[in-house]
């Protein structure tokens, strides 16, 4: 993976083994998500405490921009960067009326994008109601996992949850109320089911 997570993305599935039980044809998925890559020196989910994570993120994503670009200066003036950007509190902020759709960001080693249950954001901004928008395009991204385009923005769906991609913790409510009419074929998203009370 150029972005260097191969070896992250198998310390969380070792975290999703730990603590759930699979069903035979979720194990297979989470087999196939595995990079068997050699280990970082402290794996990003290696801790709760949100200075020692923002320490690890920052020091891979040092580790990644060196390899990437060369230059040991850019590699420091990125970790530097992702210090600021990362390092402080982190409040989400909800945009109610307004503004363009919020879009998947361009993706590259030194930004770290977070992907947020709808639900869960939604119980947070206290937000009951449903927007019914478009079917929107929809891009595979890998097995189970697909980009919708929607009118008022991009949603990530994997298998049957959905998810608000964000890198500033800015969520659009359309955004977060959206649901998705059905497309072509049939197979709406459901994201009712999701709620928890």
């Amino acid at each position: 993976m150029r972005a260097g997570l191969d070896c992250n993305a198998d310390s969380l599935a070792d975290c999703v083994e730990a603590v759930c039980v699979l069903d035979e044809d979720q194990a297979s998925v989470l087999k196939r998500l595995r990079w068997d890559a050699p280990a970082e020196p402290v794996g990003l989910s290696a801790t709760g405490d949100d200075r020692r994570h923002t320490e690890i993120v920052t020091a891979h994503a040092r580790r990644m921009a060196e390899r990437l670009t060369g230059s040991a200066a850019t590699a420091e003036q990125i970790m530097r960067d992702a210090e600021r950007a990362y390092g402080g509190p982190r409040p989400f902020r909800l945009r109610v009326a307004g503004g363009r759709p919020i879009r998947l960001p361009v993706l590259n080693p030194w930004t770290c994008l977070r992907l947020a249950p709808q639900p869960l954001v939604r119980r947070m901004c206290r937000l009951t109601e449903r927007t019914v928008t478009g079917p929107g395009k929809r891009t595979t991204l890998a097995a189970g996992l697909e980009l919708v385009e929607a009118e008022v923005g991009d949603l990530i769906r994997f298998g049957g949850d959905v998810f608000l991609p964000t890198v500033g913790y800015l969520y659009c409510g359309k955004l977060v109320t959206a649901e998705l009419a059905a497309d072509s074929r049939g197979a709406g998203m459901q994201t009712c089911r999701q709620e928890v009370s």
